[in-house]
This record gives C-alpha cells, structure tokens and sequence, in this order.
C-alpha cells in the first residue's frame, strides 16, 4: 500500500441522493407480523370460557354416536373404593388424636424431653 500525501480536506460526497427512497430494512417483518395478526383474529376475540369449550368440542366430536362415554366400575371396585375411603376416615382422625396429643405436650412443656430427642436422634441415624 501506498501513502500519498493527498489531504482529505473536501466533504465527502453522499453515496444517495437524499430525494431518493431510504431503504427500510424492517419492512418484511412489520409486513408479515401483520399478515400474522389478522390471520388469528379468533385469538384476539374474547375467549369462550373453558367448560363451554369443552362442551362444544364434545359436541362436535360426537358425530353420529347417540350417547356420552361413560365407565361402569364392577361391583368389586365399589366395595374397594368403599373401604378405602373407611380407612382413609380412621387415619384422619388417628391424625387429628395424635396432633392433640402433641399439642398438649408442647403447652405442658414436655414434648421436647431427653427422651425424645434421644429417640428422634436414634431414628434419623440407624439406617432403614
């Protein structure tokens, strides 16, 4: 490369005619973001509430079928979910039984005794 001794000194010239158009380089992008918007015009809607959405989808999907699914459960499941939810009753109240208890002991000041701790510790540490 060679260096003259040439002075800059003069404007530099524009390289456009500021009468010519300026180019916009967002143009594609506001064009397609509104070819966009007006193509989910349902979006923008007020939404219908969700059990009526899917009321309508069941509806609609149901076609020629003249009834709703359902499920029967056997008469063995009933006894089973019977008893379950028994016995679901009897540990909420042995729950409750046992959260009395340990109130009682934490206003009498005797829920945090040596004998406890010792027990609790004992726990954590021995290996299941």
């Amino acid at each position: 490369m060679e260096v003259t001794s040439t002075s800059n000194s003069n404007p530099i010239q524009p390289r456009r005619n500021s009468l010519e158009e300026r180019i916009d380089i967002t143009r594609v992008n506001r064009d397609g973001i509104q070819e966009a918007t007006e193509d989910i015009s349902e979006i923008r809607a007020p939404q219908e509430p969700f059990a009526l959405r899917g009321q309508r989808q069941a509806t609609e999907g149901q076609g020629t079928r003249s009834q709703q699914d359902r499920i029967d459960l056997s008469d063995d499941a009933k006894r089973l979910l019977a008893s379950k939810d028994a016995a679901n009753e009897k540990v909420d109240e042995r729950r409750k039984e046992r959260l009395a208890e340990l109130e009682k002991s934490y206003r009498e000041g005797t829920l945090a005794s040596r004998e406890r701790i010792e027990r609790a510790a004992t726990a954590m540490l021995t290996p299941s």
